[in-house]
């Protein structure tokens, strides 16, 4: 009942939210996977004026994507405003830090773009030259995430995925197993050959394989056969 009189309220008074207002509002009911259409609708109409005002920080934007990812909410305009309002603060130059795009909002943004199956190349190409620029601080959950988002949409760029393994490798001994299972698929849903990464990524399965699920056992497979990259002890093990 509380929940339900507060969607009443936020969905009624929407259009009086600032956009940090309105991202909170959705992540909180994305968090308690409460899917309230009326809400939503009422939260993206409010999000879509204050983004196309600039209305909007880089965290806010990925905040809304997020969640309504996580609800697999399906709204191209709304999409189509995080996504010119986002292009617009990772090609910027300088800016206030609020404006800039961390790693998280990067992976988060591309996460939501892969789940809701929303595969804006532009969006795509800015999220790549950012993330090339930025990788080295990019947590092993968000490395994995982004690179798998960029596979789930079949977006091929080379030097971000030369950027992403560099990366990985550096950080291999902070992966856990669903890191190393989902950046095992992403290079091969893209067919793209790394013997390094595909060594250390097996290393790393091995000595993670009591703590693998079979969706991870099923992905790391699937990736060694796809790039046709046979590790024996590692198969030996799956």
């Amino acid at each position: 009942l509380v929940l339900e009189a507060i969607s009443c309220s936020c969905t009624a008074a929407a259009n009086e939210f600032h956009m940090r207002e309105l991202a909170n509002i959705a992540w909180s009911f994305a968090s308690l996977r409460c899917h309230d259409v009326p809400l939503l609708e009422a939260l993206s109409s409010s999000a879509i004026s204050k983004l196309s005002s600039g209305d909007a920080s880089a965290k806010g934007i990925s905040t809304t994507a997020w969640a309504f990812a996580t609800l697999r909410q399906s709204d191209w305009p709304l999409m189509h405003a995080i996504a010119a309002s986002a292009i617009s603060r990772l090609v910027a130059v300088g800016g206030k830090a609020g404006d800039r795009f961390q790693p998280q909002n990067m992976s988060n943004t591309a996460w939501a773009c892969a789940r809701l199956k929303f595969k804006h190349v532009p969006l795509m190409k800015a999220l790549s030259a950012a993330a090339i620029n930025s990788c080295t601080q990019f947590k092993p959950t968000e490395l994995a995430n982004t690179a798998w988002s960029f596979a789930k949409v079949e977006f091929l760029d080379r030097t971000f995925l030369t950027a992403i393994s560099s990366a990985a490798q550096a950080r291999i001994s902070s992966f856990k197993v669903q890191d190393v299972s989902n950046t095992a698929w992403s290079f091969a849903r893209l067919n793209v050959q790394d013997s390094q990464l595909m060594d250390v990524l097996a290393a790393r399965s091995m000595s993670l394989m009591h703590q693998f699920a079979q969706q991870d056992i099923a992905n790391t497979a699937w990736a060694l056969a796809t790039l046709r990259m046979p590790n024996q002890p590692l198969c030996a093990a799956l």
